[in-house]
């Protein structure tokens, strides 16, 4: 009894011994700012002088260091591109908190004779959270410390991981559910150069993710960006001043379940191939006259000996996907100047096979049943692809609150595939094998010259200019097509052969050759100018500029084609090796001759102009509720000169002035919330192709589209809502509503035309979006065990519709593009100790209208919508870090490996849907593993 008596007390004394010596400790908490501009430095470093105790600010400025003996302490401050300070003699006493206000001065002179001069960064998470946060509108983005830790390859892929965003056949970017038409961008603070002929929109897989520094999208209007934007206006921004000299080399390999290590076969081959561009084996001759029209048939036979005729694939093996890259980082300083420079180089050759399940359907005659098929088809693709980007920038930092910048961007592409089909012509009746040899190359340069400076006392005077130059080229040439019948009658001749069909006129899709070029030029200069006012107590500032942009399009089509010389020739019953053999090109009655089939509406020329300026203010109505909003003018003057179909000129000129008010509130509730309240009106406008008269056939779609002169603008009026929280550094979470009202919105409409569909684009009456989306970044270190985890999610839920008159016969639906609902989600472990980074991530898009069918006065008859299916994609990254300088990456892209699935809602029994499948194919499984080396 006396022992545990005994052990009682010494366990009372004990504890009462320990309790007081946890209350025996201090704090020091406090706040970093910029000293001139009054703003919190977000990872600001806080160290107490002679031991490892530190911290770093968070996304408010704020620090706190706990569990100090009481006693005196220095306490170490410093921040890049700031002089370093430090604060003597701090008294913690027990069971109390210190606080402390510091400023840092940002360095511009020499101290101690060694000047120090710097950037702040952008590519960290911290830094994109905080930019997010100190954004004047509605905005989201990336950060190139999130791409490293997933296997996206390029833009496309990045921007997928923003809240909102999807992507469209790999490279269009959609954001809120509405499609690339509605949506800018913007490389380095210029316009993008568009590289599609019959789309508004910039390739994003142009640019590798390796060359991104961050990406910003603005989705609610504002002064100083273009109007002509309502999903979304992106900027990406691409890696510029080092922060250290440095010289990294990486090589990945991968392959696709798919594709890789079985047979691949090719038509048309050429010696440089593999580096994006032909060598010239597809091109037309030197001495090919301009128009075949109005020579001879022995002229036209031998011209048609001078093609390239070959129809015979051959075979290899689809080797493993390759990607090198090499990125130099080198800064120079003297005196209080500095230079520095970002030099990268990429390269990546992969092939890719897909076997595609392709129907179309004619008119249905009774709800219930199966209506009949149009056609019935199995397409072989395989594509062989190369890309080559090159970055190359430089900077420089005069130490006079002055930057200037040259960002150059060159990217070359090449494409080539060749697709085999087999199946069933259901509006001809007839069983079919065609074949198409195509080529493509994409050449993207964009270049920058920019400035910055600030002046004044406490530099309340900022001036910003850009002069931009951008070419987009892009070259299709000799894209060969043929289309073979089969012979099914059993009484007659060559029963179960397939025979060329050729006719005694050319036709692009039966033995058709195409050539088309695009070449695109954008200048623009752009100049900002901000002074920060101090009225008597009121301190707002003021803010205009102008922008300028010159864009000329020269788009020409070479259509040719083989002919027969008369109603019945043997030789398209050869095998198609043989058919167009040299022998076989002549002027006799088994022969085949050249013919030309271009028309005047297969080339235009366009050029446009906008002018921009604006006006805006930003100021605080009080204490915790802000204004930033303005007006904005642009004159837009857009002339296309082409032809029409009948070849009489066709000329478009348009020519207006709009203006755009725009006006966004920011609420601060506190140090970590914040509301934001917008409100602007943007525009949509008609693309160049989009009024070009051309028609064009697309074989894999096996369907036309052609433009519409008539087109007009599309205005659109948008209000956003959005609660944002900032919990710890690193952690986000936002909530937030928007609603936008289109009057005239432009979409790609089917038309029906004979045996193939005809797709163009027009005017609705008026559409409107409404959507919620959510935002939650968030460090799991609460539960010990989970300490190096964190998880990142996005959602957004949309409802549109698109209206008519009541008396109309067409009737509301979702918007075409429009998804009614996207979700990315990942979960990362991030192991600094171990230099080990797992990160497995989630995407999906819901079901969207890809392009608008055709409402007949019988509702039961309509050719319903082409909706593009979701589909869940998953992915797996790792990567380990190596004595510092070594990094393995390894991973998985889309597990789950869903179909890619188009299809149509007919009518079904009881009202209601009956999804019949259009397009179908698997993408596979892509394995990848690399390494990177930084000397």
């Amino acid at each position: 009894m006396r022992n545990t008596f005994k052990q009682k007390v010494i366990t009372l004394v004990g504890l009462i011994i320990t309790t007081h010596s946890i209350a025996q400790v201090g704090s020091i908490t406090g706040t970093v700012y910029d000293k001139t501009h009054n703003e919190s430095l977000v990872g600001a470093t806080i160290i107490i002088e002679g031991t490892t105790l530190g911290t770093t600010t968070d996304l408010d400025g704020h620090f706190e260091i706990n569990n100090l003996k009481p006693g005196h302490y220095n306490l170490s401050v410093s921040f890049i591109s700031y002089e370093p300070k430090v604060v003597k003699n701090i008294l913690v006493e027990p069971n109390k908190k210190v606080k402390l206000y510091i400023e840092l001065k940002e360095v511009t002179t020499a101290i101690e004779g060694v000047t120090v001069t710097a950037t702040r960064k952008t590519n960290t998470d911290v830094a994109m959270l905080s930019t997010i946060k100190s954004s004047l509108s509605v905005a989201n983005g990336i950060s190139a410390q999130q791409i490293s830790r997933s296997q996206d390859r390029d833009a496309s892929e990045v921007i997928r991981r923003i809240p909102g965003v999807s992507i469209i056949d790999n490279r269009f970017v959609v954001v809120r559910g509405l499609n690339q038409r509605y949506n800018n961008a913007w490389l380095n603070n210029s316009s993008t150069p568009s590289s599609e002929a019959d789309q508004k929109a910039f390739s994003f897989d142009v640019i590798p993710s390796s060359m991104i520094d961050n990406v910003l999208i603005y989705k609610s209007p504002s002064p100083e960006i273009p109007a002509d934007f309502t999903g979304g206006f992106i900027k990406i921004f691409t890696k510029n001043m080092p922060s250290e000299d440095y010289l990294s080399i990486g090589y990945s390999t991968g392959i696709n379940t798919s594709t890789n290590l079985n047979s691949f076969k090719q038509i048309t081959t050429s010696k440089t191939d593999w580096l994006g561009f032909d060598d010239g084996t597809r091109n037309l001759p030197q001495n090919f006259p301009s128009s075949l029209k109005g020579l001879s048939n022995s002229q036209l036979a031998e011209y048609g000996k001078m093609l390239n005729t070959s129809w015979n694939p051959h075979v290899t093996t689809a080797i493993p996907e390759q990607k090198f890259n090499i990125t130099f980082g080198k800064k120079w300083q003297k005196g209080n100047r500095q230079i520095g420079n970002i030099t990268s180089i990429s390269y990546s050759n992969n092939h890719q096979t897909e076997d595609i399940a392709h129907k179309e359907y004619q008119v249905q005659l009774t709800p219930g049943e199966l209506p009949p098929i149009n056609h019935s088809y199995t397409d072989s693709v395989f594509i062989r692809s190369a890309k080559i980007g090159i970055l190359h920038n430089w900077t420089l930092l005069t130490g006079k609150n002055t930057k200037i910048e040259f960002r150059n961007l060159f990217n070359l592409i090449g494409k080539s595939s060749i697709l085999i089909r087999n199946g069933f012509n259901g509006h001809e009746g007839f069983t079919i094998r065609s074949y198409q040899d195509y080529f493509q190359n994409r050449t993207t340069y964009s270049s920058q010259l920019a400035g910055e400076r600030k002046w004044g006392e406490n530099l309340t005077s900022k001036i910003d200019w850009v002069i931009g130059y951008a070419l987009s080229y892009k070259n299709e040439p000799d894209m060969k097509q043929l289309r073979t019948t089969l012979q099914d009658e059993p009484l007659l001749p060559h029963y179960n052969e397939y025979y060329a069909a050729v006719g005694l006129t050319p036709s692009v899709s039966d033995a058709g050759r195409s050539f088309l070029k695009l070449i695109e030029h954008t200048s623009s200069i752009g100049i900002n100018y901000e002074q920060k006012l101090d009225l008597n107590g009121w301190q707002p500032s003021i803010k205009g500029g102008f922008y300028g942009e010159f864009k000329t399009r020269s788009f020409n089509a070479r259509i040719l084609g083989f002919a027969k010389n008369s109603s019945y020739t043997e030789s398209v019953w050869l095998p198609t090796s043989q058919i167009f053999s040299l022998e076989n090109i002549n002027t006799s009655p088994d022969g085949f001759i050249l013919k030309e089939s271009t028309s005047k509406s297969d080339s235009y020329d366009v050029n446009s102009i906008l002018g921009a300026s604006y006006f805006a203010l930003n100021t605080n109505i009080t204490k915790k509720l802000s204004f930033y909003g303005g007006i904005r003018a642009e004159l837009v003057n857009q002339k296309l000169n082409s032809y029409n179909r009948y070849g009489l000129p066709l000329t478009v000129n348009d020519n207006k002035i709009d203006v755009f008010p725009s006006a966004n509130l920011t609420y601060n509730l506190n140090d970590r919330n914040l509301l934001r309240l917008a409100a602007g009106i943007s525009i949509n406008r008609p693309e160049f192709r989009e009024i070009a008269p051309f028609y064009f056939y697309n074989f894999n779609d096996e369907a036309e589209y052609v433009g519409n002169s008539d087109l007009k603008s599309c205005l659109v009026n948008n209000f956003d809502l959005r609660w944002e929280q900032y919990p710890n550094t690193g952690e986000f979470f936002s909530i937030g509503l928007f609603y936008k009202k289109f009057s005239a919105p432009i979409e790609l409409v089917f038309k029906p035309a004979g045996a193939r569909p005809l797709f163009t684009y027009d005017n609705a009456e008026s559409a409107y979006s409404i959507g919620a989306e959510i935002e939650l970044r968030k460090s799991l270190k609460v539960i010990s065990l989970l300490k190096d985890f964190y998880i990142s999610m996005n959602a957004a839920l949309i409802h549109s519709r698109v209206q008519f008159p009541k008396e109309s016969i067409f009737r509301e639906r979702p918007m075409q593009g429009q998804s009614p609902y996207l979700v990315n989600a990942g979960i990362f472990y991030q192991n600094e100790e171990n230099k080990l980074n797992i990160a497995i991530q989630y995407n999906v898009i819901g079901d969207r209208i890809l392009a608008v069918g055709i409402p007949f006065q019988n509702e039961e008859q309509d050719i319903p919508d082409y909706y593009e299916k979701h589909q869940h994609m998953l992915d797996l990254t790792i990567s380990k870090t190596f004595a510092n300088n070594i990094e393995i990456k390894a991973g998985v892209k889309n597990l789950l490996n869903q179909k890619f699935n188009i299809y149509q809602k007919f009518k079904g029994e009881n009202n209601t849907d009956m999804d019949l499948t259009n397009k179908q194919y698997k993408e596979g499984l892509s394995f990848s593993i690399g390494a990177n080396y930084k000397f």
